[in-house]
């Protein structure tokens, strides 16, 4: 296909395009920001990088975020 050309949606493709049409008309759309400062967070995941490096891991920010998460919800 070239990128000039439609594809006429067919079956549950189509009733899915519906739908979320229908509810992006319908649902308002809603987001909400908090600053916040995370210095200690990066120098703590800093600190921490040649060790996860020794252990063969590539260390991310999500175990951290997963953890006060959880810490939160408890």
């Amino acid at each position: 296909l070239e990128p000039s050309d439609e594809t006429p949606l067919t079956g549950i493709r189509r009733l899915m395009a519906k739908k979320m049409e229908e509810s992006h008309a319908h649902i308002p759309s809603f987001s909400y920001f908090e600053p916040a400062d995370a210095t200690r967070l990066v120098q703590l995941k800093e600190k921490m990088l040649p060790e996860a490096g020794k252990e063969g891991f590539k260390l991310t920010f999500m175990p951290y975020f997963l953890r006060a998460l959880s810490l939160t919800l408890s």
